[in-house]
């Protein structure tokens, strides 16, 4: 009897080691497999946050360069505009200072024509004033002008008698 009791004792406790065993490894299988998948998801989350962060990132330096590139442009237009005004301001001085200058010189060679003819015209009356004028009217021979000379056969002289 001593041995079956022993024998089954003996199988209890080889029973109860594998049970202790079994669940033992189950309990670090478990625990194992717990750390593993919390590993995992908290790699899985920095990894989902890491490329929320570099997505973000080249969003913004998308953005800023967008940014940078509508601002050239507008410094671009703004210098191209200015520079077109200044043109275009250049070229008005510069046509109203042609204009300018030609009108002035135009006077000035229309006023020196005038004087030579004014000058020809008092030469020939002087020079030939009686002699043409005897020609063209003879009445007029011998009159006084208006200036106090008189117009007389010898030309004109200069007192007014």
């Amino acid at each position: 009897m001593h041995s079956i009791a022993a024998g089954t004792a003996i199988i209890v406790i080889i029973i109860h080691n594998i049970n202790v065993v079994i669940i033992t490894t189950a309990f670090i299988v478990i625990i194992i497999i717990v750390v593993v998948v919390v590993v995992v998801v908290i790699i899985i989350i920095i990894i989902i946050i890491i490329v929320i962060i570099i997505v973000i990132i080249v969003v913004i330096i998308f953005v800023i360069i967008v940014i940078i590139i509508i601002i050239i442009i507008i410094i671009i237009i703004i210098i191209i505009i200015i520079i077109i005004i200044i043109i275009i301001i250049i070229i008005i001085i510069v046509v109203v200072v042609v204009v300018v200058v030609v009108v002035v010189i135009v006077i000035i060679i229309v006023i020196i024509i005038i004087i030579i003819i004014i000058i020809f015209i008092i030469t020939l009356i002087r020079n030939f004033g009686s002699p043409l004028l005897r020609h063209v009217c003879p009445r007029i021979d011998g009159i006084r002008l208006s200036t106090g000379f008189r117009l007389s056969r010898t030309g004109t002289s200069g007192t007014s008698r």
